[in-house]
């Protein structure tokens, strides 16, 4: 028998998941979205470095280009350039959990761990 209240209580984690997570996870993971959408053609086969490499390139362009300010060109300083750095990891992590995400096996239950 389907458990009716279970399903509204991982519902209701999924939600309460969703608005704890950071405003800047929702901007990058929208974009990544999309990038998937346009690049991953074959969904079976993992894609290799440098096509990972591409799409995280092209994912920190596009955030870079929708949150870009006019303080963004006169702060080039290290710390600056080490939290691109760090940014950019992050976009590779949300870029390699969705593409795993892509490719995982449902069995008739939703994937909850994005």
């Amino acid at each position: 028998m389907y458990n009716y209240y279970y399903d509204n209580y991982l519902n209701y984690c999924m939600k309460r998941y969703k608005d704890m997570c950071p405003q800047l996870y929702h901007k990058v993971q929208r974009i990544t979205v999309r990038v998937c959408q346009e690049d991953d053609r074959n969904m079976y086969v993992f894609p290799n470095e440098d096509v990972v490499e591409n799409m995280v390139d092209r994912i920190y362009e596009c955030y870079t280009n929708e949150n870009k300010t006019r303080d963004d060109e006169v702060d080039l300083d290290e710390e600056y350039r080490s939290r691109r750095g760090i940014l950019r990891d992050f976009m590779r992590f949300i870029l390699l959990r969705n593409l795993v995400d892509r490719r995982c096996r449902y069995f008739g239950r939703r994937c909850y761990y994005y």
